[in-house]
């Protein structure tokens, strides 16, 4: 390169860095470099809580999931009692009970009465055909669904106009279910209520 080009490539290299100003990175709209690089160290650190968070609501959930089914595999279930073919047979008996209480010329009726104190009096009134076929026998069953220790069971006693009176003065108030499960010449009847006292 001749030397007229090496003057001329000079004075414009000069130029250049004279007329360019010069810039302090250090502070640009008065935000300094420290602040800046603490700005990057906090995204950081906030992008790792989120990611340590979700990692931990996942395992918390694979943790109790596992807890659960473990827990779950040491229960004790018995959904077959040993003696289920007799249980399914007195279940079905009772169902062919109930249906023959439904078909009778005549039903098994109750209703709520009082006596002459006020007191509470469930009366039941036996099918009349049945009294003249024999003997009437069975039970009166009142079960607490609140309370199991509170059921109470009651012979099959009807009078000479097939009627039985049971007093209700002792028990608690509230919802009870009756059943009568009664025979007549060895057929069986099985009728069911809800009683609200």
């Amino acid at each position: 390169m001749d030397t007229q080009a090496q003057e001329y490539a000079s004075i414009v290299t000069e130029e250049r860095v004279v007329d360019t100003p010069t810039i302090d990175i250090s502070t640009i709209d008065g935000i300094t470099a420290n602040h800046i690089s603490h700005i990057h160290q906090r995204k950081r650190s906030t992008g790792k809580t989120w990611m340590f968070g979700i990692i931990g609501v996942y395992a918390l959930f694979a943790l109790a999931t596992l807890g659960w089914v473990g827990f779950t595999m040491t229960q004790k279930v018995e959904l077959v009692s040993p003696s289920y073919y007799q249980q399914e047979v007195a279940y079905q008996q009772r169902i062919d009970n109930a249906k023959r209480a439904m078909n009778l010329p005549e039903p098994l009726q109750w209703r709520l009465v009082s006596d002459a104190q006020g007191e509470r009096i469930l009366e039941i009134t036996y099918p009349k055909d049945q009294l003249q076929q024999g003997a009437v026998q069975g039970t009166i069953t009142f079960l607490r669904p609140a309370s199991l220790t509170m059921d109470k069971t009651v012979r099959v006693q009807p009078d000479a106009q097939g009627k039985q009176r049971i007093p209700l003065a002792a028990m608690d108030k509230g919802l009870w279910k009756v059943s009568i499960e009664w025979h007549v010449s060895g057929v069986g009847y099985y009728k069911e209520t809800d009683l609200k006292l």
